[in-house]
């Protein structure tokens, strides 16, 4: 027998095993858009204004921005927002601050399956008006993304973390928090250019210490796409802090029109 022989014998006697195929069910589910732009940041930039004279003068300024990266097992997610207002006194002259805040958050997501996630956040806001220097959270969670389609995505979230309100002129608190939080879009409109979108962003985060202390969050927010690139947006902020600092109320509400650059 020659060595050739022997060869081709040994191989079919002891066939290569096949290379191990990728578990496609942990792969996490990826829209047309976030398949076309992976591993790359896009996301909005959107900014509102108002100005008013004569019987009232008052100013108010706006601007949000928003970024996410989306990699085949991870995802990133960063926002900012400002918002400033000020109120002149025609009889005294006297010009009054009526808002000033300013947030930033981040969020990174490592997909565990197909539709679920473990998470990490944290978030910061000043804002003057309720006496707030920063309210400050950070966490761990987990999370399911129920639908994550071009024209539908729903996700819920649960989690535990720690929250720390830094007043101006008040005692500081601080304590650890739970976390339950939902966001959804939805896009529609005639034939197939669906130029609406629709979205909701929902977080409630109570004490595990003291069961007055619940800090809710609601952004909902409606978009009219004017072109690939371009929207308007109506936008809805209500937020509750149940123990807020002395003097001030719990509910605070805020409606902002602005124009809109997409990335």
């Amino acid at each position: 027998m020659t060595l050739l022989n022997a060869l081709i014998l040994a191989a079919a006697a002891n066939p290569v095993a096949e290379a191990p195929q990728p578990n496609l069910e942990l792969a996490p589910v990826l829209t047309p858009e976030d398949a076309e732009n992976l591993n790359e940041w896009t996301g909005s930039f959107n900014a509102g204004g108002t100005i008013s004279t004569g019987n009232t003068s008052r100013k108010s300024a706006n601007a949000a921005l928003d970024m996410q990266r989306r990699g085949e097992k991870d995802r990133w997610t960063i926002g900012a927002s400002w918002n400033y207002g000020q109120e002149k006194d025609l009889a005294t002259g006297i010009k009054t601050t009526s808002q000033r805040r300013f947030g930033a958050a981040i969020q990174y997501d490592y997909f565990l399956s197909e539709k679920s996630y473990a998470l990490a956040n944290a978030a910061g806001e000043n804002d003057l008006l309720a006496d707030l220097r920063l309210r400050g959270t950070v966490g761990v969670g987990y999370g399911y993304q129920f639908a994550e389609e071009e024209n539908w995505k729903l996700a819920t979230e649960l989690g535990v973390g720690w929250y720390k309100k830094d007043y101006y002129n008040s005692p500081d608190e601080e304590y650890p928090n739970a976390r339950f939080a939902y966001n959804w879009e939805a896009r529609f409109g005639k034939g197939e250019a669906k130029n609406w979108v629709a979205a909701q962003d929902f977080n409630v985060l109570p004490s595990l210490e003291d069961g007055d202390q619940v800090y809710t969050r609601l952004d909902t927010r409606l978009r009219y796409d004017m072109s690939a690139a371009w929207f308007l947006q109506l936008q809805h902020i209500w937020e509750w802090d149940n123990v807020p600092a002395p003097g001030l109320r719990r509910n605070d509400n805020r409606v902002l029109a602005s124009i809109g650059y997409s990335f």
